[in-house]
């Protein structure tokens, strides 16, 4: 392969460039946010050989003899992952979105919802599949399967296969709760209420399951007392991000 590959398609541009020892995608035109431009790094794992476009598709063939076959909307989207810091299959599931990037309804798409008899029906609204309302012994909730920063929609067929790890999530939820709260607790520092206070404080009503790709998940959960009002800025809230079983690995401030 060349040091520098593109083609034309659809009125945008797909360029690949070898950067340090990283493939690296750059995207122009229609993206999934908008017009503009993209790039996102080729997975370790599937390094590409040649480009290819078939009508307004690119395919990516990697030197294995796999191809992904996209557009460039596609391909612009991405789907975060719980980092590589906190996350031993970072790679394997870098690999695994990367794969199902041409898959991935575009952002205005109709999609037809996905009826499940645990979170009832599930709607594409804006690059994102949201769940009905769900009842769980913490309250009820949302289960959202998309981006947390909204640029990547999951496919369909992720969805349904994320579907048993969900149910399974809200089968355990008092204690996936009571281990976040935990976790939650020791990551803070002069919290204003004791511990004992503070792990009581959260429930599930009004809260939300974000769920990643991999099956990783963010868990939101309603601050009943007002406890994060005191010790967050105005209009900032902390998540706490777990492994598929559950375990609280990470917390990030969300505005």
């Amino acid at each position: 392969m060349s040091h520098n590959t593109h083609l034309d398609v659809m009125n945008g541009r797909v360029t690949l460039d070898n950067e340090d020892e990283h493939q690296v995608l750059s995207v122009r035109g229609k993206l999934y946010f908008g017009q503009g431009s993209s790039r996102r790094r080729i997975p370790t794992g599937f390094v590409v050989q040649a480009l290819s476009v078939d009508g307004g598709r690119v395919g990516l063939h990697s030197t294995d003899g796999r191809a992904v076959w996209a557009t460039p909307e596609q391909l612009s989207s991405y789907r975060s992952l719980i980092p590589r810091e906190h996350n031993a299959e970072y790679d394997e599931q870098e690999l695994a979105e990367f794969i199902d990037v041409g898959n991935v309804p575009a952002r205005d798409a109709q999609e037809v919802p996905i009826d499940d008899p645990r979170l009832g029906r599930i709607v594409f609204d804006g690059g994102t599949w949201v769940s009905s309302n769900v009842g769980t012994p913490l309250g009820s909730g949302h289960v959202w399967f998309g981006d947390r920063s909204g640029n990547g929609g999951f496919s369909r067929a992720r969805v349904t296969k994320l579907l048993p790890t969900v149910h399974t999530i809200l089968d355990r939820l008092p204690e996936v709760a009571d281990r976040a709260t935990r976790f939650l607790w020791e990551w803070g520092d002069e919290w204003p209420v004791d511990e004992e206070t503070f792990r009581e404080n959260f429930n599930f009503d009004g809260g939300l399951i974000h769920m990643y790709h991999s099956g990783d998940f963010i868990l939101g959960l309603s601050d009943y007392l007002g406890i994060f009002e005191e010790y967050f800025l105005d209009g900032y809230w902390p998540e706490i991000h777990c492994r598929t079983d559950g375990t609280p690995v990470q917390v990030t401030i969300e505005a």
